[in-house]
């Protein structure tokens, strides 16, 4: 998960017209979040301080 989330290039993004930090597929944000939009609006986001919780939800509903 650590590698999977650490910033591999941050800088201009010409498409968000925004500077990004882009991690291995991902966006990263400066507060510790990440995920990535996709076509249509769609979009998921995660909180590495709140996968815990996010967990125990999502097995609660299944």
């Amino acid at each position: 998960m650590a590698e999977a989330t650490r910033v591999q290039y941050a800088g201009p993004d010409l498409v968000l017209d925004r500077t990004a930090h882009w991690t291995l597929g991902m966006q990263w944000e400066p507060d510790g979040s990440w995920g990535m939009g996709g076509i249509g609006g769609s979009s998921a986001w995660a909180d590495t301080a709140r996968v815990d919780e996010l967990a125990e939800a999502l097995n609660t509903c299944l």
